[in-house]
């Protein structure tokens, strides 16, 4: 078999025609000449190239118009904090963009207002004939809503909360993540690393941060064995703690979440990056150009739509036999920090 390709486009560029042409061919349309079908065919058995059938299935659907609405399940107290909120602004937009490319609309609905009660949610599902939930899921869903999950396909994403654990999932990669900071600051020559985290965080990722930084101790990528600090309250309220661990264990780079950091080190007149570095790792739209990991929140969204859209094609509703997580690897970001 000759190299394989990864996409259409690539299968387009090969035969000589545009993607549209390709799609159409694989998917037997009739606008498509018998023997450019046949050539286009032959070519990707050529080089492995099979086209997605559960995405096959969906495009058809498209056309017919018949595909539906998927509904972005708000579970927070505020309705527009996907909207507005550094940290989570861009999960909607691109959730979005990719329903409407698959040929899905998809609605937010708020359900972390006082007043909605699971016959008020259900009548909104129901009303706009919604087959499938995404759930950003910062708490449960369960303990709040009594719905009928088998009438749904499912998927959630960012809770690593073991109460979550019904549903197929997305998340960022939080192991690979904080390895690949580590190997970028050490290949500025730092090498007493220090973590600033907040307690909360070892929950959420399912102490994942924290095991991956002792694993690189044990392992060697960090040459010294610093102890992390952990946030119990909020950073502004334990500074001067934050800044006796610093004087104590004198860290040339530390991986943090806290944006507050920066401002506090240089305050003091501790100079980022040439004094320390300091890697995010999870970098928000911030104003301040931070060094640190990129989670790919539009990825993720993006990544949720098309599991989802796959679900329905094969008719999955409800909770699964077994949950399936698809993991989400970052990006470095050189910005001013490290």
């Amino acid at each position: 078999m000759k190299k394989p390709v990864r996409n259409l486009r690539e299968l387009a560029k090969l035969a000589g025609v545009s993607h549209v042409t390709v799609s159409r061919a694989l998917n037997g349309s009739p606008a498509v000449k018998r023997t450019t079908r046949e050539r286009i065919e032959a070519i990707a058995a050529e080089h492995g190239y099979r086209i997605n059938p559960y995405f096959s299935e969906l495009l058809k659907r498209r056309r017919s118009g018949t595909l539906g609405t998927i509904a972005w399940m708000n579970l927070l107290p505020r309705r527009d904090v996907w909207r507005t909120e550094p940290q989570w602004k861009q999960f909607l937009p691109a959730a979005k963009q990719r329903s409407e490319e698959l040929g899905f609309s998809l609605d937010e609905i708020w359900c972390g207002q006082a007043r909605m009660t699971s016959r008020r949610l259900l009548e909104i599902l129901d009303s706009r004939r919604i087959t499938g939930l995404i759930l950003p899921e910062r708490e449960s869903i369960l303990e709040r809503f009594d719905l009928p999950w088998e009438q749904f396909a499912i998927v959630s994403f960012l809770s690593n909360d073991q109460r979550q654990h019904q549903w197929d999932r997305v998340l960022p990669n939080h192991d690979w993540n904080l390895r690949h900071a580590m190997e970028h600051l050490r290949r500025r020559g730092r090498s007493r690393i220090g973590m600033v985290i907040a307690s909360f965080q070892t929950e959420e990722t399912e102490n994942l941060w924290l095991s991956r930084y002792e694993r690189a101790q044990r392992e060697g990528l960090i040459e010294d064995k610093l102890p992390p600090y952990f946030i119990r309250r909020s950073l502004p309220e334990e500074k001067a703690n934050v800044l006796a661990w610093y004087k104590r264990h004198r860290p040339d780079a530390i991986l943090c979440w806290a944006k507050e950091l920066w401002p506090l080190l240089e305050s003091h007149g501790y100079r980022v990056p040439q004094d320390i570095a300091l890697a995010h790792m999870q970098i928000p739209e911030i104003p301040q150009p931070w060094s640190g990991v990129d989670i790919g929140r539009d990825r993720i969204a993006r990544c949720c739509v098309e599991t989802l859209a796959a679900k329905i094609s094969q008719n999955e509703r409800g909770i699964p036999p077994f949950r399936k997580t698809i993991l989400i690897d970052g990006r470095w970001i050189d910005g001013a920090t490290a």
